[in-house]
């Protein structure tokens, strides 16, 4: 199984929002309709995705790297949800109020209240809990 940094999930991050950005100038709707599906994305999510900027899912990252996880948890996790978390975080609209909490000193658990990804990063630590990590 391929080790995925979270450096490099990232920079993956960085490369489907390009993709969505070339995909938004593309003026035939049934190729833009093409890249979504390569993408696994609706339409409307691609074209909302190359509005963002290329950073827009870094607050994940950093979430991640707090919460402990690594290459080898994203990996277990599988790419279809290392996709879906990009992809949600990306679109949240808490971000504002996510940096906050990030870069507090006392790092509370608020983030469980509002984050969209909530249900899955905790899934994630039950199988790295249960993994022995």
């Amino acid at each position: 199984m391929h080790t995925l940094s979270i450096s490099s999930a990232k920079d993956r991050i960085a490369g489907v929002i390009a993709v969505c950005r070339a995909a938004q100038e593309v003026r035939n709707k049934a190729e833009a309709e093409h890249i979504a599906r390569e993408l696994g994305l609706s339409l409307s999510d691609l074209y909302t995705l190359a509005g963002k900027r290329v950073d827009a899912a870094a607050l994940l990252d950093r979430r991640m790297t707090l919460l402990g996880f690594n290459g080898d948890d994203l990996a277990q996790a599988g790419i279809a949800t290392e996709r879906d978390l990009q992809r949600t975080c990306t679109l949240c609209d808490q971000h504002r109020r996510c940096a906050r909490d990030l870069n507090s000193k006392g790092h509370s658990d608020d983030w469980l209240d509002y984050c969209p990804n909530t249900y899955t990063l905790l899934a994630m630590r039950n199988a790295q809990r249960a993994r022995g990590g």
